[in-house]
C-alpha cells in the first residue's frame, strides 16, 4: 500500500485510469487521505511484463540503444536511440583527393567517384579520418549530382548533407582537424545560417561560408518570400545572427544577412545555374 501523496497528480490519473480500467489495484481512503492497494498482484506483475518485456539490467549491454528500447519499452525511439557511427557521402572533385586514418585505413575519393560515383566513409568522434584537400559541405542533392558550379581547379571533397548538419557530424568535427578547411554551401536561410553558426560552434579547422558572386543581384531577382516568411525560418535566422555575432569569421556575412532581412527574401542553392541570366 501506498499513500496517494507519493505520487505526483500525473502519475495519480494514470493510476486511476489503470484502476478503473482493470480492476488490479483500488484506491481506499484512510484517515484525511487515501491509499492505493494492489488487489491481485500476479494480474498487475503480467501486466507489468507486457509493458516492460524486460529490464535493462537483464541485457547484454553491447546490444544496440535501439535494440535495448524495444526490449524494455517495446518502442525503439522511447529513450535513448542515438546511432554512434554517421555516414559521409561522399565525392571528389580534382584527382588527388584522399582520406587516410592513422590506423592504415585509407580512401582514394578520386578513384572511388570515377568508378562508382560517390564513396563513404563511417565515421564516429574518436576515430582519425583525415584528408589534405578542403571538404565542401552542401545542403541539396542537385549540388552534389552536378559539380559544374565549383570554382575551376578545384581539388577537394564534397560531402551532402540533407537539410541540418548531423549531430555526430559535427563531434566528429570538433575532436581534431579533418581538413585544411571546412566550406559551407548552404541555402541562404535560417537553417543554412544556424548550421554555420552551429559549425563554427565546433569545427576545429577554419570554416567558410561560401558566398556566390553577385549573391545579391541573385537575391534580389530569385529569392523567395514564402521560404523568408516560415515562422521556422525566422526563428532559425534570428538565433543564427545572435550567435554569429560572436563568431567574428562570420563578420563578412552581415551584408547578406542585413539585404536577407530587409528585403524578406531567402534564396535557394541552386540558383547558382542561373547566374548568366541575372540582369
Amino acid at each position: 500500500m501506498l499513500p496517494s501523496s507519493h505520487f505526483t497528480e500525473k502519475e495519480k490519473q494514470a493510476l486511476n485510469s489503470f484502476r478503473q480500467q482493470t480492476g488490479i489495484i483500488e484506491q481506499v481512503r484512510e484517515g484525511r487521505g487515501t491509499r492505493y492497494v494492489i488487489k491481485d498482484r500476479d494480474s498487475l506483475m503480467l501486466h507489468l511484463t507486457t509493458w516492460r518485456p524486460h529490464e535493462a539490467t537483464d541485457l547484454e549491454t553491447e546490444l544496440p540503444p535501439r535494440a535495448i528500447n524495444i526490449a524494455t519499452t517495446r518502442d525503439s525511439k522511447r529513450g535513448s536511440h542515438h546511432h554512434e557511427i554517421h555516414y559521409l557521402l561522399l565525392k571528389a572533385t580534382g584527382n588527388q583527393v584522399c582520406w587516410a586514418s592513422t590506423d592504415g585505413q585509407s580512401l582514394d575519393l578520386s578513384r572511388q567517384t570515377q568508378q562508382s560515383g560517390a564513396g563513404a566513409i563511417a565515421i564516429h568522434a574518436s576515430d582519425a579520418w583525415q584528408t589534405a584537400s578542403p571538404l565542401w559541405l552542401v545542403e541539396n542533392q542537385a549540388m552534389f549530382d552536378r559539380m559544374d558550379w565549383l570554382p575551376k581547379g578545384t581539388e577537394a571533397s564534397v560531402c551532402l548533407y540533407q537539410g541540418q548538419l548531423h549531430g555526430l557530424l559535427l563531434k566528429w568535427l570538433q575532436t581534431r582537424q579533418r581538413a585544411p578547411e571546412v566550406i559551407l554551401f548552404p541555402d541562404y536561410d535560417g537553417v543554412g545560417l544556424l548550421n554555420y553558426a552551429r559549425l563554427l560552434e565546433h569545427c576545429q579547422s577554419p570554416c567558410q561560408f561560401w558566398l556566390m558572386s553577385d549573391w545579391e543581384s541573385l537575391l534580389t531577382t530569385y529569392g523567395n518570400p514564402d521560404i523568408w516568411n516560415r515562422p521556422k525560418n525566422l526563428e532559425d535566422f534570428h538565433n543564427a545572427k545572435r550567435r554569429l555575432a560572436s563568431q567574428p569569421a562570420a563578420n563578412t556575412l552581415l551584408p547578406l544577412m542585413n539585404t536577407m532581412q530587409t528585403k524578406g527574401l531567402a534564396l535557394e542553392q541552386e540558383v547558382l545555374w542561373l547566374q548568366p541570366l541575372c540582369p
